[in-house]
This record gives C-alpha cells, sequence and structure tokens, in this order.
C-alpha cells in the first residue's frame, strides 16, 4: 500500500480515477511482483511528474503498454510503480507528403493501422509483430517488436524517425527529452532514438 501522503500527491497528478491499488494492482504484476499502484496517466506532462515524484520518494516505476512482452529481460528487483500508458492514445500529426505518422505511445498497432487504412491512399505501417492488435506503439518500440516483415522493411530502428521519452534524471526544464526528427536525414546530433528502441523502458519511458 502506498503511504497516505504519496498517493495524495499521485492522486492530484492523475485523479483517484486513474489511481489502483490494493487487489486491483494485482493484474499488472511483473515477475510476481505486484505494483503498490497503477498510474493510467493521460498526457506526457503527467508522466514526467509522476517519474519526478518516484525519483523524489525513491520508488521504483515500471511502463506498462499492452502487456504482451512484459516477461522479457532480466527481473526487476522492484515494482513500486506501474504507469499504464493505454490513455495516450492520440495520433498528434500525419504528414501525406512525407509519409510521416507520429502518435503517442499508447496507442495500439491494431489503430495505427486502421488509421493509415482510411486515408486510402495505400499507406500502412509494415510492422507485424506477435499479438500486433494489443500491441501498443510505445510497447513495440521498448521491445523492438517486428515479424517477417522485417526482412524487406527493417526493423523500428530503421522505420523510427524521432521519439519523446521521460527519463529517470531531473534536470533545469523537467526530465522529458525528444531524441530524432520528422526528416530522414537529420544530421543536429546523436541518433539517440535508436537508443531507447530495444531498452526495455530502462532507460526512459517512451511517451
Amino acid at each position: 500500500m502506498l503511504e497516505k501522503k504519496i498517493r495524495e500527491k499521485l492522486s492530484k497528478i492523475v485523479g483517484d480515477k486513474y489511481l489502483k491499488e490494493a487487489e486491483e494492482t494485482k493484474g499488472y504484476a511483473v515477475d510476481d511482483l505486484v505494483p503498490q499502484a497503477v498510474l493510467f496517466p493521460g498526457t506526457a506532462e503527467e508522466v514526467e511528474r509522476i517519474v519526478i515524484l518516484a525519483l523524489e520518494e525513491g520508488m521504483s516505476v515500471v511502463p506498462w503498454g499492452g502487456g504482451t512482452q512484459m516477461d522479457l529481460g532480466a527481473p526487476p528487483k522492484r515494482v513500486d510503480l506501474v504507469l499504464c500508458l493505454n490513455r495516450l492514445d492520440r495520433v498528434l500529426d500525419q504528414d501525406y507528403e512525407n509519409m510521416t505518422f507520429t502518435a503517442e505511445a499508447g496507442i495500439r498497432l491494431g489503430t495505427v493501422q486502421e488509421k493509415l487504412r482510411q486515408l486510402g491512399r495505400g499507406f500502412f505501417l509494415p510492422l507485424d509483430p506477435p499479438c500486433a492488435k494489443e500491441v501498443t506503439l510505445g510497447g513495440a518500440l521498448a521491445t523492438n517488436a517486428s515479424g517477417p516483415k522485417r526482412l524487406r522493411y527493417g526493423t523500428l530502428r530503421d522505420l523510427v524517425l524521432g521519439v519523446e521519452v521521460v527519463i529517470p534524471e531531473e534536470m533545469e526544464a523537467g526530465c522529458k527529452i525528444c531524441a530524432g526528427g520528422k526528416t530522414v536525414k537529420n544530421v543536429s546530433g546523436y541518433d539517440m532514438d535508436k537508443l531507447y528502441i530495444g531498452s526495455l523502458g530502462t532507460l526512459a519511458i517512451i511517451v
């Protein structure tokens, strides 16, 4: 159970409706470690505020997308908070001329494919991991998920131009940073977005 003061602070960030405790958290156990609370942030800013609070209180945070690949990687030592990102499911930009698609981390790949299909121009995301309809975009990035189509189109490291992440380190401007951009030939710095792809949420939370 959360301490009262921590619960109050978290509730102010996401609201009581989007904070689960006790029995409701058992379905979000990671390697049999049941979190003290499960939070459902609705914006990247809320994710950032939760991470800053967790840093201040010395709490561990585990991001959760579709929950289909939570058994990957080394078992965590602690799971204090689980951040379920399903509410971050908005399409932010569709640039038809440059053939780029920008969306939040919680959107399902099945939804992405449907929105691209509705454009009627033959657009699609060449990504077909197992359980593709249930996998979230952020989860696919965190696990570098792929399927047979990678043989022709490459993996997510080849397809992604940029990501926005929340890192576990508070800076003057907060702890949300952007890596990469919307252009294919972007030489403004290190290709950091490739670092976060496949990192299983250990380096940052993709939002």
